[in-house]
């Protein structure tokens, strides 16, 4: 068994278009689907060139025991914080925070776990209101259970 999961590089390129581009997924057949979906069914399949590009391949972390003892509502949150769920993976970890009520269950619990810690609160915050920053360990769980491909 692998201490790491794979994100896996394709070089693509389409026939009449600039230069490749690498996309990321789990076979060449979805990023075919997924290029010519991109230009609306305009490019035929056959001028979709998609190739294994091993040297750009991501290595991701495999999720620890305290990474699979979260909750879904902790799971959730802290990958919000680390910017796993903007819809785009490869931007994961592009922020660290989490801007919520100090008394927020979920996000005590994290900071209980030593994922997240509560931080100041902003001049035009509400009363009450604070930013959860994630911790060194946060940002290695939250890398641990970031998706391998956008959903």
């Amino acid at each position: 068994m692998t201490d790491f999961r794979l994100r896996k590089a394709w070089m693509v390129h389409v026939d009449g278009y600039d230069a490749p581009e690498i996309e990321f997924g789990p076979n060449a057949g979805k990023i075919r689907r997924r290029v010519q979906l991109y230009f609306d069914h305009d490019v035929a399949f056959s001028a979709i060139h998609v190739r294994r590009c091993q040297s750009a391949d991501v290595q991701l972390p495999v999720p620890d025991a305290l990474a699979l003892s979260l909750s879904i509502q902790e799971r959730d949150a802290l990958l919000h914080a680390h910017g796993s769920t903007c819809g785009d993976v490869n931007k994961a970890g592009y922020r660290d925070y989490f801007f919520t009520r100090r008394d927020d269950l979920t996000l005590c619990a994290l900071e209980t776990k030593g994922l997240m810690r509560a931080a100041g609160q902003s001049a035009l915050a509400e009363a009450g209101d604070v930013y959860f920053i994630t911790t060194d360990d946060g940002k290695r769980v939250a890398d641990s259970l970031t998706p391998e491909y956008n959903p």
